[in-house]
């Protein structure tokens, strides 16, 4: 549960960081990276989050 809690709060702090400058800046290439980022980011905490707390240590 943590789990989800910590890693909602730090997916909305980066997506309001990357924002903030991919609108500031408006740069098409920006955008496609920044995108590519949010993107990975995304996939990485739904991940994580599917995972769940169920690892076993040997």
């Amino acid at each position: 549960m943590s789990n989800l809690i910590t890693g909602s709060i730090a997916v909305l702090m980066s997506l309001m960081f990357f924002l903030f400058y991919a609108i500031r800046l408006e740069s098409i290439v920006l955008w496609l990276i920044i995108v590519a980022n949010l993107a990975c980011l995304l996939v990485d905490f739904v991940q994580s989050i599917k995972k769940g707390n169920n690892q076993t240590s040997s």
